[in-house]
């Protein structure tokens, strides 16, 4: 049974959000008996295309009202219980809303638990992607730009275990951004101006990825010949 109840759970922060997400990892468009048909119909066929280990979260408008505070999902900070049978669909006093404040069960984000259907208004539908912050060793990874080596590299973000190679208790990992549907470190190209974008960087069954936006002209690369 859910903590708090039997309604709809809300976040304010993203990082709860992406807790409960599920992966899409590939359009299914071309497959109507699929559970995601309807919706890669919908979002994927005017020029927009799958990107990919995609994951989708909800946008909503939700009238709270009054409020009850719980921190165990049983009874409010005052002590009194919270819901009125054993059902624990719906709450005493005709509060629609509960908010599970951090402490006791909730450790590092508030809850927003809303009862009643009306009260809630979906504004948006987010697809998004994962990106990595840790190396292979749990570590945070350290971020940094490139600023020698290949200088059509320059000036790319790239991420990498702050604890070094494996001399140093490190796990060598390194990733120049951005990276590609595929999972790769994509590849810069340049267009016919001589800017440079980027695209996907594997050689065979490459993804469509492309980032016009590529790094900025540094004056090393300006300078070069």
């Amino acid at each position: 049974d859910e903590l708090f109840g039997k309604g709809t759970y809300l976040a304010e922060d993203a990082a709860k959000v992406d807790q409960y997400l599920t992966k899409d990892p590939a359009w299914k468009g071309n497959v109507p008996e699929h559970d995601l048909y309807a919706l890669h119909k919908k979002l994927y066929e005017r020029g927009v295309k799958h990107a990919n280990e995609v994951y989708y979260a909800l946008v909503c408008r939700a009238a709270l009202g009054e409020m009850v505070v719980t921190q165990d999902g049983a009874t409010a900070v005052t002590g009194k219980k919270i819901f009125k049978d054993q059902s624990r669909s719906a709450l005493k006093g005709g509060k629609v809303s509960i908010l599970a404040e951090v402490g006791k069960k909730v450790k590092r984000f508030r809850e927003f638990v809303v009862f009643d259907p009306a009260a809630l208004n979906i504004d948006f539908l987010v697809a998004l992607k994962r990106v990595r912050h840790y190396c292979d060793c749990g570590q945070a990874a350290v971020q940094r730009t490139v600023t020698n080596g290949k200088p059509e590299n320059f000036g790319r973000d790239i991420l990498f275990c702050p604890l070094g190679n494996a001399s140093g208790g490190g796990c060598k990992f390194i990733q120049m951004l951005p990276v590609c549907y595929c999972g790769r470190s994509a590849e810069v190209q340049y267009k016919k101006n001589g800017d440079r974008y980027f695209r996907c960087g594997s050689k065979r069954n490459f993804c469509d990825f492309k980032d016009w936006n590529g790094p900025p002209q540094s004056k090393r690369l300006r300078g070069s010949s």
